[in-house]
């Protein structure tokens, strides 16, 4: 991808959801049940809360052999920022609404992957990811597709898409592969502490980036998150057409 200067945040966010996600395979079966535990003993001081899922009622045994279920978490930890889902097969970090920023985020993320690394129960590791969902406004009388670079066009003089559109592609570079999927009409529901639930409205717009291979250390473990994220922005702010990003007040350094 050719390089282009883009805001490093913005002042009205309109991320409403972000899941970074490691993926790998476990020493052993016996590493697989003890995993969760140990990982609590290191997160619980910002993680205090524990909470088993659904999954976890389904044997161990059928877990390990459904591609799906292997990445579905079986326990959380409740944070005031956030979650750890723990899978058998996977660690995903859920960021709590409003998304603080990057440089807030990462060196949060930073300290949970290192103390999945420094658990030792980990023979290989498939992949990172970072996963962003966001609600883009939409001005009043403006069709809902307006602010995102997409022209799209179905058969002839069939001209109503944008009342209903979902969309959903994905595309490989040098860094991995990206899947973008886009949602006309879209509504979320923001559950905040002690306030009444707001409901944000507008144009949905997701970006998950994968980077696949193994993980030699936390160095590099900190490189492929950086670059993962540096991806993720700079799809973002090529998807949305700059006057829209504009009005939502783009900073350029802190």
């Amino acid at each position: 991808m050719t390089e282009k200067k883009f805001p490093i945040r913005l002042e009205n966010d309109p991320i409403v959801n972000c899941i970074i996600e490691l993926r790998f395979q476990p020493e052993s079966d016996t590493a697989i049940d003890v995993f969760p535990g140990v990982l609590y003993g290191c997160l619980k001081d910002s993680f205090p809360h524990m909470e088993k899922t659904p999954v976890a009622q389904i044997p161990s045994s059928v877990r390990r052999i459904d591609e799906n279920l292997k990445y579905s978490a079986t326990v959380d930890f409740v944070g005031d920022w956030g979650r750890v889902k723990v899978a058998d097969c996977a660690v995903q970090i859920q960021i709590n609404f409003p998304y603080p920023g990057w440089q807030q985020v990462k060196p949060r993320v930073e300290k949970i992957l290192d103390s999945v690394m420094k658990a030792g129960l980990i023979a290989q590791y498939e992949r990172i990811s970072i996963l962003y969902h966001n609600i883009i406004p939409v001005d009043e009388g403006c069709s809902a597709l307006s602010p995102l670079e997409l022209d799209l066009k179905i058969g002839r003089d069939i001209d109503q898409l944008e009342q209903s559109t979902l969309l959903r592609t994905e595309f490989a570079h040098d860094e991995g592969v990206t899947i973008v999927q886009v949602q006309s009409g879209a509504q979320a529901q923001i559950e905040k502490p002690g306030q009444l639930a707001e409901i944000v409205k507008g144009t949905h717009l997701s970006v998950d980036t994968i980077a696949v291979g193994d993980i030699k250390d936390f160095e590099y473990m900190r490189e492929r998150l950086e670059l993962v994220h540096t991806v993720e922005r700079n799809i973002f702010f090529r998807m949305v057409k700059e006057d829209a990003w504009k009005k939502l007040g783009p900073v350029w350094e802190e």
